[in-house]
């Protein structure tokens, strides 16, 4: 680790007191690696047997730790989305939900690269709507790709600034998290480079920042509704400064407890004079509590009510005549008929899974991206097959040290039997994603930008 601002270590000293020394151990020790296992795709059961030297996290089902030389990065298992890397900390974040959020109407309104928004979209199951927003142009990108990879279909993914959010969406969301953009001081283990932007301007302009984010996601949450706020920093500007400050702009919010298994493996908020008695309520992931880097997440709850219905804009109905080309297409490849509605853009079609007073402009990515139809052949997209591809009639079904499942990622045909069109290839029944099939050969449809640049040697079962 590089070495670290005398600035910023006086500040950690002076907030941690007698727990300063543990502090400086835990930062000179190799960072830790995790993944959250995606129910989606595979149990965590099944994903154990498979890698059986992953630990178990303690406050979440599903979390694990890489042992330490693994490169799991690499894994057929990750190409196949059954699994997300993502550090503990941050995992922790949505894990402090001490409550179902089952079909509730969800905004990540920094959401990229798309961690939060891959727990947040499992934990709303089918009938649940999460809009995942991010405004870099280029973030999201890296949104997009993550979020199909796991499967995920009840995302709309938007790149809006967070005052257009407010405008479009006033009162709107049950659930809103806000992982603002921070000085990143928890980071300086893990990331070279990071202590070396630090200093204490930026920590201010992050503050000021982080405020008026906050600001914008208020005017986004529900009567009754909640907000999640995290940054993956120490500073008590961005943290409970930040929260002192909104809850004394927002007096309808207050702050409420996190769930149990989280609350034990943090520490409380920093209780300082001019702060509310309950900002102990917040907490606080330190690498030398818990396995993982650094974390500041705090739950606040806005005074009930009833959720603002918003009229969504009368869409605009897909030709009849191609929408019914698109849906034998799916039934055919699906082997049921396909009931779903139907949204089209540009020569593109999708599955959105709600209604939303958002043009289309503002879409970037509405559910799942189905694919593009040339004449009366809908050529599926990558995403159908991640997502829709257990459902697919016609499959490849490979094993992790199956030579074809290297060739594959790697963008070579692989021999496969079966009855000729397009198929949805599964990597230990993970949908992965596509092919098409022709006598006795798949030809490859796994895009150029995901595929393995020198190949992947065949992976070896653990036992």
């Amino acid at each position: 680790m590089s070495t670290l601002p005398s600035a910023f270590l006086l500040r950690m000293q002076d907030l941690l007191g007698s727990e300063y020394g543990d502090f400086l151990d835990a930062l000179s020790a190799p960072s830790v690696h995790a993944l959250r296992c995606v129910e989606k795709k595979m149990t965590s059961e099944r994903l154990t047997a498979l890698l059986p030297s992953l630990t178990p996290l303690s406050f979440l089902r599903g979390g694990f730790l890489v042992a330490e030389g693994e490169r799991l990065g690499a894994h057929p298992l990750h190409h196949a989305g059954a699994y997300y890397m993502q550090d503990p900390s941050a995992m922790a974040t949505v894990a402090a939900l001490p409550f179902s959020i089952a079909g509730w109407r969800v905004l990540d309104l920094c959401a990229a690269p798309g961690g939060k928004s891959g727990q947040l979209s499992e934990r709303l199951g089918s009938e649940g709507l999460l809009v995942s927003n991010e405004i870099s142009s280029s973030r999201v990108r890296a949104l997009l790709g993550n979020l199909e990879r796991l499967g995920t279909e009840n995302a709309v993914v938007t790149s809006l600034p967070p005052p257009a959010i407010a405008e479009r969406f006033p009162e709107f969301f049950d659930l809103v998290v806000v992982d603002a953009p921070c000085s990143g001081e928890g980071m300086f283990r893990k990331y070279e480079g990071a202590a070396a932007e630090w200093s204490p301007a930026a920590v201010q302009a992050a503050a000021e920042r982080g405020r008026h984010i906050l600001d914008d996601a208020a005017a986004t949450v529900a009567a009754g509704g909640y907000l999640l706020y995290s940054t993956c920093t120490f500073s008590e500007e961005e943290n409970e400064e930040n929260v002192t400050a909104f809850l004394a702009a927002h007096p309808e919010f207050s702050l409420v407890p996190v769930a149990e298994p989280v609350r034990a493996v943090t520490s409380d908020g920093i209780v300082r004079a001019g702060r509310p008695r309950d900002i102990a309520l917040t907490r606080r992931f330190y690498p030398h509590k818990a396995a993982g880097e650094g974390q500041f997440l705090a739950l606040l709850h806005r005074e009930g009510g009833r959720r603002r219905e918003l009229s969504a804009p009368t869409p605009q109905r897909p030709d009849k005549r191609r929408e019914a080309e698109v849906r034998a297409a799916l039934s055919e490849l699906l082997g049921a008929p396909f009931e779903a509605p139907l949204l089209s853009a540009g020569e593109g079609w999708y599955t959105p899974p709600a209604a939303l007073p958002l043009p289309p402009s503002a879409v970037l990515r509405a559910g799942v991206a189905l694919g593009t139809l040339t004449g009366r052949t809908l050529l599926p997209h990558h995403h159908a097959y991640t997502a829709l591809g257990d459902r697919f009639c016609r499959r490849v079904m490979l094993s992790a040290e199956d030579p074809r499942t290297a060739a594959y990622l790697h963008g070579e045909e692989i021999a496969a039997e079966g009855e000729r069109g397009f198929a949805a290839l599964l990597i230990e029944g993970a949908p992965t994603g596509g092919v098409k099939l022709s006598g006795g050969v798949a030809k490859n449809h796994y895009p150029k930008g995901l595929r393995s640049p020198n190949g992947l040697k065949p992976i070896s079962p653990r036992r």
